[in-house]
């Protein structure tokens, strides 16, 4: 083992750690840019030459090695400060596998990403703060969505900052889209009677959706669809979540894998542009957020009638 994998190594407990000894020395897939140190069953430790090393082990790793050799793998896992046993989410360069309740909620980039695009911008990460530690259908539990106060009372605090994720980078701009920008939830306002209303007030008591990570997550693996009004400063990012339960899986029985919930097909809403007012260092962020059980095939408005099933909301550590 190189000097990076054996750091990474040392930090899990060596022999006697969760990975045990190496079954080989580190092998390079791509030399001096790609190596691997193999555990057997138990796992891997990845190291790339621009981020460093990163351990895989559990679901993580059963669902990262089931795809691997297929057309659609889940490419090289991305390093972080927080290790995998505590970590709510793992991104890899094809996309980004989230915990949730007892499942893997795994979300696809549309192509594989350089390992350039994961350096950090400026001083603050992506990674989530511990008041994002739980899950997130507790944390709507709170908001009485029948008797919310009038729509004169929820605008003094619309625009208090639910949700203040990491950057977000496009490698172009059209339509006034900017290149780089962060993440933002507001609280928003909803009138169930005036069917008014943004932000997490309106995504979670009209539809259901309270997945801060999960949305942060399809507006950062989608490409830019500008179906929303030309005039208008709001841009609609789309993306296929897949919920996967790995508990089950077996390296000698072909085992893999299997699909727990069926996938969603979530849409967000967003305005990545900074406005005047309360909070206004940051963009207005998320406008809408919704569920599609079937593929949308074009629609290009938002549903009238659309609840996402509770599990969608579920974030938590991932199950290892």
């Amino acid at each position: 083992m190189y000097l990076a994998t054996q750091r990474v190594w040392d930090a899990l407990g060596r022999e006697t750690g969760r990975l045990g000894f190496p079954e080989a020395d580190e092998t390079p897939e791509v030399s001096g840019l790609f190596h691997v140190v193999n555990f057997a069953e138990r796992g891997v430790i990845a190291w790339n030459g621009i981020l460093g090393a990163r351990e895989l082990y559990g679901d993580v790793y059963s669902l990262w090695l089931q795809y691997q050799n297929t057309d659609t793998p889940l490419g090289w896992p991305i390093p972080s400060l927080t290790s995998l046993n505590e970590s709510l989410e793992q991104e890899f360069t094809r996309g980004v596998v989230l915990g949730s309740g007892d499942a893997l909620t795994w979300i696809p980039d549309d192509e594989e990403r350089s390992l350039e695009d994961f350096l950090p911008i400026g001083s603050s990460g992506s990674s989530s703060s511990s008041q994002e530690m739980t899950l997130f259908s507790q944390r709507a539990q709170y908001v009485d969505c029948k008797n919310l106060p009038n729509l004169d009372e929820q605008r003094k605090t619309e625009n208090n900052i639910e949700k203040n994720g990491g950057p977000i980078k496009k490698e172009y701009s059209s339509r006034g889209f900017p290149t780089e920008f962060r993440f933002v939830v507001r609280k928003g306002h909803y009138d169930r009677y005036r069917n008014e209303g943004w932000g997490y007030l309106k995504n979670y008591c009209k539809h259901n959706f309270a997945n801060h990570a999960m949305a942060e997550a399809v507006v950062d693996k989608a490409v830019i669809d500008y179906g929303s009004s030309p005039g208008t400063s709001y841009y609609k990012f789309e993306k296929t979540v897949y919920f996967l339960d790995c508990r089950t899986y077996t390296f000698n029985k072909n085992s893999g894998c299997k699909e727990m919930h069926a996938p969603q097909w979530v849409t967000i809403i967003y305005n990545p542009h900074t406005f005047t007012g309360a909070n206004s260092n940051r963009p207005k962020g998320v406008i809408s957020a919704w569920c599609n059980s079937t593929p949308p095939g074009g629609i290009e408005h938002e549903p009238e009638i659309s609840q996402c099933p509770d599990h969608v909301n579920l974030y938590n550590k991932l199950r290892i």
